[in-house]
């Protein structure tokens, strides 16, 4: 919630309360100062003394919510090695140990004994936190949904769906305005989920407009696959009913693999950059222009449902539904080795039961 600033001294000249987006100077007259003394004699063990200096130029986060944000608004991620955010330095402060944290920046060629693979170095700041607070933000680590994780350069591994609206931009604008409309509908009525497509309905953690289709993102490489499925086989059998206000056709591409999250203030939420979202429209890209309705996974995604432990879904009949396409070439000259999911056959059981004379979704016949 606090930051505390320092001058060179040492001295305590402002602080900042995160949540409200507050500064203010540490004036005991002040009731913001008063509710801050508060706050830390009941969160810190042992309290932060404010009487003593503060080690030279720091920048003090009492807890690691106000660390996140302060990292989220600034665009900043916190160096992590491994499974751990470590320090650089540790300095004492009347009995409470500081943990001064790094923040990664791009490697550059002097750096030798760097992660190529990454582009990421150790970057030494002023950033302090109390130990405690330090042994909290590691355990936030191990959860890739804390606030935590995401400021982190420790990626996560997610699975992306690719939907593409086949020739999309060959319509009017205002059909384009309504295919986009429709499937944010078709993916947020539960009415049309049914059998085993409620275990993944609006289960995906982020839905990303990417102007001509969405990308869907999810934990699970499995419930990733049969979303694909279902989503596709609603697709068609909403057009064959006459429920869409305009009819059109797909490509949709899905794959597995590590990215890194950044903030998107558009969408108030967190966004995703690296291979497992590139991969993903690679594989689309490799699907090609000349086909419509498929469905193709890369073989990453593939091995995921294989070593799975699903108790959902018969992975049996997922793997039965997949034939290997072999090799194909991106736009880049890189070969995907790609596999089309029969999405009929996947959810043939889970046919989605629309209505008679339904116009929730579309025009009535």
């Amino acid at each position: 919630m606090y930051v505390l600033y320092t001058e060179e001294q040492g001295k305590l000249i402002a602080i900042e309360n995160i949540d409200k987006g507050t500064i203010f100077e540490p004036n005991p007259t002040l009731w913001e100062y008063q509710e801050m003394l508060r706050w830390i004699r009941e969160n810190l063990t042992p309290p932060v003394n404010l009487q003593e200096p503060l080690p030279d130029e720091t920048k003090l986060f009492l807890n690691g919510h106000a660390l996140a944000t302060h990292c989220r608004r600034r665009g900043l991620l916190l160096f992590a090695n491994k499974k751990e955010i470590p320090y650089w330095n540790e300095s004492l402060h009347a009995g409470v140990h500081l943990y001064y944290l790094s923040v990664a920046y791009s490697r550059s060629e002097a750096d030798d004994a760097a992660d190529s693979a990454t582009g990421i170095v150790a970057h030494k700041t002023n950033f302090a936190i109390p130990e405690s607070e330090w042994t909290n933000i590691n355990l936030d680590l191990e959860n890739e949904d804390s606030a935590i994780r995401h400021v982190s350069s420790l990626p996560i591994n997610l699975a992306f769906v690719y939907l593409d609206v086949s020739d999309f931009s060959k319509h009017k604008a205002g059909e384009q305005a309504l295919i986009i409309n429709s499937l944010s509908a078709m993916v947020s009525d539960q009415t049309i989920w049914t059998g085993k497509a409620m275990s993944v309905y609006q289960k995906f953690k982020a839905m990303l407009c990417i102007g001509d289709g969405y990308i869907f993102v999810f934990d699970e490489p499995v419930k990733a696959t049969f979303f694909a499925g279902y989503l596709a086989l609603l697709i068609e059998v909403l057009v064959a009913n006459n429920l869409l206000p305009v009819e059109f056709h797909f490509r949709m591409g899905a794959h597995v693999g590590p990215v890194y999250s950044f903030w998107d203030p558009g969408r108030e939420r967190w966004n995703y950059v690296g291979d497992g979202i590139n991969g993903g429209n690679r594989v689309l890209a490799a699907v090609g222009k000349d086909q419509d309705d498929v469905i193709f996974i890369s073989s990453d995604l593939r091995k995921e449902i294989q070593a799975s432990q699903s108790d959902i879904f018969d992975l049996r009949v997922m793997l039965g539904c997949l034939t290997n396409r072999g090799r194909k070439q991106d736009k880049h000259g890189n070969a995907w080795r790609v596999y089309e999911l029969n999405h009929t056959q996947l959810c043939a059981n889970d046919v989605p039961d629309i209505p008679k004379g339904s116009i929730r979704l579309g025009r009535a016949k």
